[in-house]
This record gives structure tokens, sequence and C-alpha cells, in this order.
């Protein structure tokens, strides 16, 4: 069952229950694609979370305009807990991306670099919002990821603490594929193995959290 709580304004939504059971945000149907292992005891909050240590491990939601980061140059905050089970090649938290088009967040192949989001406007306009540095997952860790836009700027933030702040003043260019959590659903290398938890996206009056553990909104 889909919980929902209205505070302030804003839509909280909660499509998962205590055993895992995931459901679509809009038809209540479960996702396309439902591979995450669900792990009960491992949370950051809440029952459990999901691992997604394979390529074809993942969470697919249809696609909807609900998974959009904004309208045009609107405010957002899309982020997520995750702890790293082992590293990859290229391992993407989360993704609704086509080639050029849409945003994806990408964990750092080696022991060096940050987390950052890839995002695509118009021609052109393609950027890498960094995380801080020394931001580096580590094994067995949980840190809570984002990246907020406000106004023209885009910042990633690991644990409170903000990367260089990009400067971005294009219109986001949104993809129609599904939201896809775990993995990057493409091929390649790309599962996040990782365990994710409390995945959100948040504009104004709205904020969507579709991988369970429910808690008080900011």
């Amino acid at each position: 069952m889909i919980t929902h709580a209205n505070r302030s304004g804003r839509t909280f939504a909660l499509p998962i229950d205590r055993e895992g059971n995931t459901r679509d945000l809009i038809s209540g149907a479960a996702p396309i694609v439902s591979t995450g292992t669900w792990t009960d005891g491992v949370s950051r909050y809440g029952n459990g979370a999901y691992l997604f240590d394979a390529n074809t491990k993942y969470l697919s939601f249809a696609s909807n305009d609900i998974f959009r980061l904004g309208d045009g140059t609107q405010n957002f905050h899309v982020g997520c807990w995750f702890k790293r089970y082992a590293n990859n090649t290229t391992p993407i938290l989360f993704e609704r991306f086509t080639p050029s088009v849409g945003y994806y967040m990408q964990l750092p192949n080696t022991s060096a670099g940050s987390p950052q989001l890839y995002i695509s406007g118009v021609a052109g306009s393609a950027k890498n919002v960094p995380g801080p540095a020394g931001s580096t997952p580590v094994d067995d860790v949980w840190r809570y990821i984002c990246t907020q836009r406000v106004g023209d700027t885009l910042t990633t933030y690991v644990d409170g603490m903000a990367g260089t702040p990009v400067s971005w003043a294009y219109t986001l260019l949104e993809s129609t594929r599904p939201l896809i959590i775990g993995a990057y659903n493409g091929g390649g290398a790309t599962a996040s193995n990782s365990y994710v938890q409390g995945f959100e996206i948040s504009k104004p009056g709205t904020l969507l959290d579709v991988t369970g553990g429910k808690r008080p909104l900011r």
C-alpha cells in the first residue's frame, strides 16, 4: 500500500512496505523490473535496504513526469542514502538518462575521486557536478549524497559537505526513460554495488521517496 502524508504543502510518497514490496507511484502496480535484493536489518534508518550487487539488479519505475527533476529551470533536490558493498568499473546509483539527455549519479571507480551528478540540458550544456574533496565512498559506511539546483547553481553534497558549485543557467532536458535505481539499464559494469535507501526527488510542492525508510521531511 502506498502511504501518503501531506506536510506544509509537500507530498511524501512511500511505495514500499516492511517486506520490501515495491509499488509504482502512479498505478500501484509493481515496478517494471524489481531485481534488487531486499535486506532486512541493513539500513540507515527503518527496516532494511536494497542491495544492487550485479549489473542486472536494479529497480525500474515506469516513465512518468513525476520523476522529472524540474520544469525548465525549476529548483530541485535529488539524492539518496547509500552504503557501498564493493567497487565497480562505472558504478551508477540512479539514473534517468538517454545518451546526452537526462541525469545520472555516478560513484568514483577508484580509491580517489568524488561522486558526481551528470546532467544535460540543451546542446553543449552537459556538466559534471562533483561532490566535495575527500568524499570518496568507503565500503560498509552509510553516506548521504544529493545534488541541488538553486537558481542557476548546481551543488553536490555528501553528508552535508558541499562540492564546488557549478554555474548552470540552462533548461534541463528530461529523458523519457524509466527511473532506474541501482545501476544503469544499458549494459556495462554499472552496478552501484551498494545498499540504497531513501532515494528522493524534491521540487517545489513535492517530495518523493521510492526506496523505503519512512522518516521526517527536512
